[in-house]
């Protein structure tokens, strides 16, 4: 999101499509690039349904996206058999020369809908 408005999307097919890097942030930041461009999405916020994974954070954090919010927990998403997300207290951590990682989670009833929609 930008100043208010929507400048990409995405869904996590990775478990229909049978390509593992087919997650929601990431069809969600390229779908922002195309239409802002890259340097632009520093500016951006994403919003996301779970804690981030390993790859979706370093696509998050190489893209500079200002802050992502997020609504289900590790352990929410665990349950329904993701085992790749990453503590968000550990990812707070994470710096680069000009980015600082800011996650935040929210407390959202529901958060763990998407699970119980995915093929397993």
């Amino acid at each position: 999101m930008l100043d208010g408005r929507i400048v990409g999307e995405g869904e996590d097919i990775s478990r229909t499509s049978g390509d593992p890097t087919d997650h929601a942030e990431l069809r969600a930041i390229r779908a922002a690039i195309t239409t802002i461009g890259p340097s632009a999405l520093a500016d951006c916020t994403l919003f996301a349904s779970c804690e981030p994974c390993m790859m979706c954070t370093a696509a998050i954090l190489r893209t500079r996206v200002s802050v992502t919010y997020y609504a289900a927990r590790r352990e929410q998403a665990e349950a329904y058999g993701y085992r790749d997300v990453v503590p968000a207290d550990e990812l707070r951590e994470l710096r680069t020369h000009q980015t600082t990682l800011e996650l935040v989670g929210i407390d959202a009833v529901g958060s763990d809908r998407p699970f119980k929609l995915s093929p397993k």
